[in-house]
């Protein structure tokens, strides 16, 4: 389908959320996402005739996120959360750190390191190595010089079309008074979102992001409880599936990264109280 024909398509109402926000999109632009979703627009079902659909639990902005992939291929990444203040531990003495201060001590770094002075290289001085004189290069003719000027021409795209592709890149985190647990909750509402209508490029997108978030992640002992935020909700059993047989991907991604930060997880009470709980977190851990 072409983008003329997605434009052209009649629009549909999604109400979605607790506050019933209705969202209005192009019915081809949600359609081809998946079969489940198809058949929701243009089945037999009264959404179909009336256009309009509830999505009551589904939060706004993963329906935002949602459509804003439905037109372009994909999504902006959420921002981290600053928190107030945090504890700091050097192993003798406890303190309270600010999230301004610790904003402002990294701030300090880039400048410093922006600040080295750069090598000076010597002038040239008409010697090339080894005390050899440099003779002039024969200049090139005009039917050799036409081609690169042509290959040589350079045109930088708009600002805005740079401007979406760096909001949807995984960004690592700066310090342990940035809060992820937003960044992280966001791509795992919008995997369920996808698991839930089997939209597939949606789904591998997501874990993609979740994966290389994770990867890019330094896991500050103050940002370990994100960390289990996020755990906590994708094995919830209202959110992915809990089958002994066969385990949920993001699921299996959880684990594995739970096990590669064990050593600093250990640490924590509340991952170790989580761990007592038991449930199918603990029997997917010792598997």
């Amino acid at each position: 389908m072409s983008f003329e024909q997605l434009l052209r398509s009649p629009m549909f109402t999604f109400i979605v959320g607790s506050d019933k926000v209705p969202f209005m999109i192009h019915s081809a632009a949600v359609a081809q996402q998946s079969q489940t979703l198809d058949s929701l627009l243009n089945g037999p079902m009264l959404e179909s005739q009336e256009r309009c659909a509830s999505f009551n639990e589904v939060q706004t902005e993963t329906f935002s996120l949602f459509c804003q992939f439905a037109y372009t291929g994909d999504y902006e990444t959420p921002l981290c959360t600053i928190a107030e203040a945090f504890v700091e531990s050097d192993g003798f003495e406890t303190t309270v750190v600010s999230a301004e201060a610790a904003s402002d001590t990294s701030t300090e770094l880039a400048i410093l390191k922006e600040s080295r002075p750069s090598v000076l290289r010597p002038e040239n001085t008409g010697w090339g190595e080894w005390g050899i004189s440099s003779k002039d290069p024969k200049k090139p003719s005009r039917k050799t010089l036409l081609p690169e000027s042509f290959k040589n021409k350079k045109y930088t795209p708009t600002v805005s079309r740079q401007l979406f592709a760096d909001a949807c890149e995984v960004k690592p985190n700066n310090g342990p008074h940035e809060d992820y647990t937003s960044v992280f909750l966001t791509h795992a509402r919008l995997y369920v979102f996808a698991e839930k209508y089997r939209v597939q490029p949606l789904k591998t997108l997501t874990l993609y992001k979740v994966h290389k978030t994770l990867f890019a992640f330094t896991l500050y002992k103050q940002r370990i409880g994100d960390v289990i935020k996020l755990i906590k909700y994708v094995y919830s059993d209202d959110n992915t599936p809990n089958k002994e047989d066969q385990i949920d991907r993001l699921r299996e991604l959880l684990i594995l990264y739970v096990v590669c930060e064990i050593d600093i997880l250990s640490q924590s009470e509340e991952f170790l109280s989580l761990l007592e709980c038991g449930g199918s977190f603990v029997r997917d851990f010792w598997k």
